[in-house]
């Protein structure tokens, strides 16, 4: 039995290994224990609410918690040390997650559903759901680009995680930063090989997004290849200065 906790346990999640259990609480704390003794290992404090959901990063080195205090916290497995504060919320967060790769971190509350930098707790992220009621729960694609959403609205939404990538796309597109390699154009997060199929829903939801995405990348990719007179480059740079 796991007893230490001075209020209502609301979520409990097994470390990757099996070796460890987290809980978040009503009194405020995250805890670990031993999953072979029941025995406390370490508090998480921190925050100054109810803690509602606590999650493991993939490799199993941090806790990442929501609360109602409207913040998500991020904190070191081994010595429960505080590394990260995810503020911005201005409501209860209700859930957190990881991304696949552990880079980052998702939380929703009734305001939006927020993207942060795992290493550095900063906000990447704001996107509005488009929900007419509360989000129940989300989950991370397995490939870590698109969050899905379940609401009390009746409905389920899918989001592509790409738009911080665009600002860097459209900005190379503007030749207001150094042009990028023909490398980091091919790869996953920059690459439009895993957009939407036509007609999809996700297509559906995003398709004024990746429109703009589709030219940016047209744009930057001839600036990167010294065609600085390119038309599309040209085209781009008329529609967005």
């Amino acid at each position: 039995m796991l007893t230490g906790h001075q209020s209502i346990v609301n979520h409990i999640a097994w470390s990757p290994d099996g070796t460890r259990l987290a809980t978040a609480s009503g009194d405020h704390t995250g805890r670990i224990w031993d999953a072979a003794t029941g025995r406390e290992l370490t508090v998480l404090s921190g925050h100054q609410s109810i803690v509602n959901n606590i999650t493991w990063s993939p490799d199993g080195t941090r806790l990442a918690a929501a609360s109602d205090d409207f913040t998500g916290r991020i904190w070191d497995a081994a010595t429960g040390k505080e590394t990260a504060v995810l503020r911005g919320h201005k409501f209860a967060v209700n859930r957190i997650a990881w991304s696949p790769d552990g880079a980052r971190l998702a939380t929703v509350a009734v305001d939006n559903l927020r993207i942060w930098d795992a290493a550095t707790g900063k906000q990447i992220d704001d996107i509005t759901t488009g929900h007419t009621n509360a989000v129940s729960h989300f989950a991370w694609s397995p490939d870590g680009t698109r969050l899905a959403t379940a609401s009390f609205d009746n409905t389920g939404r899918i989001f592509w995680v790409y738009r911080n990538d665009l600002k860097r796309l459209a900005n190379c597109a503007l030749g207001q930063v150094p042009r990028l390699s023909e490398t980091e154009l091919r790869t996953t997060r920059w690459s439009l090989e895993a957009a939407p199929q036509p007609g999809s829903m996700a297509e559906e939801i995003d398709t004024p997004y990746l429109e703009r995405w589709r030219k940016a990348e047209a744009a930057c990719r001839e600036l990167s290849r010294g065609e600085p007179s390119g038309d599309r480059a040209k085209a781009y740079r008329l529609q967005n200065q």
